[in-house]
């Protein structure tokens, strides 16, 4: 594919899932993509999508995001507020090829109708019913707490834990690990980016497939780890936000067990219902 913008120049401008995303839509294989952005920065996002031959529509509505402990300011929960012309906030950004799509996602987006927004966007039925119904049952928990369980290894493609780190091939929860309409999205994306940029994609896949211990509340690592009679010694922390509990508790070395009702690292319990150790091969 020859792109009249650099992938690694947008990827240093927008971070890698934004960059993967604006151009999944470029080619045609999603139909839209929302994004969120300050909006100091649409002046040039609006020049790479033009350039991209995309499509540019800009939310009406605020967005307040809620930055979430250890997860390197990453703002995981945003809700809307009315615009104010002495705020210039964040807002939502949809990008598509077809205006007529990008104007019913936006409007369905603002009108909240979580149900049409995930079809527009391409997620698969089966996981837009499960975020409605997580989000019935728990606003504000962790997602991916919710809908992965830890007890047996993971495709490295369904591995969303990372995406406060830039880190990820799907932007949605899939319902289940084990969902097949998602670990397809997931490989028909990872082929793209790999003929797109064999290096890039060489590398996330790499990022991708590790053990990862991911909480609520804590932070979010990944590592590698040789296995030993205990449990796993760590080798290498691969990314972990260095002000987060397990930036200050994980390294080279640290002992990682899995117990019945929660995971210790160095002799520190962290508890259960909160907290994931994942295997992602």
């Amino acid at each position: 594919m020859v792109s009249p913008v650099s992938f690694d120049d947008l990827v240093a401008e927008r971070g890698r899932v934004q960059a993967q995303q604006m151009f999944m839509v470029a080619e045609g294989l999603r139909a839209a993509c929302r994004l969120r952005v300050a909006r100091d920065e649409l002046p040039p996002l609006a020049r790479a999508a033009s350039r991209l031959s995309l499509k540019m529509l800009v939310g009406f509505d605020a967005v307040a995001v809620k930055r979430v402990e250890g997860r390197a300011g990453f703002g995981e929960w945003g809700r809307r507020e009315l615009l104010s012309p002495h705020r210039r906030g964040d807002c939502y950004v949809y990008l598509c090829r077809d205006h007529i799509h990008g104007q019913r996602l936006r409007r369905y987006d603002e009108a909240g109708d979580d149900a049409v927004v995930g079809e527009l966007l391409g997620y698969p039925g089966c996981c837009i019913r499960a975020f409605e119904d997580l989000a019935g049952r728990a606003t504000g928990f962790d997602p991916v707490i919710l809908s992965y369980g830890d007890d047996r290894p993971i495709d490295w493609l369904m591995n969303v834990s990372l995406l406060c780190f830039g880190l990820t091939l799907l932007s949605h929860v899939p319902c289940t690990p084990d969902c097949s309409a998602s670990k397809e999205i997931a490989g028909r994306y990872y082929d793209f980016l790999s003929a797109l940029r064999p290096a890039a994609a060489a590398e996330l896949r790499m990022m991708l497939s590790t053990r990862v211990l991911h909480t609520q509340a804590l932070g979010i690592a990944a590592f590698t780890a040789r296995e030993r009679d205990t449990g796993l010694e760590v080798e290498e922390v691969w990314v972990v936000d260095p002000e987060s509990v397990l930036g200050e508790l994980l390294c080279c070395g640290s002992s990682v067990v899995r117990e019945t009702d929660g995971v210790i690292v160095d002799g520190c319990f962290l508890a259960g219902s909160e907290v994931r150790l994942f295997e992602f091969s």
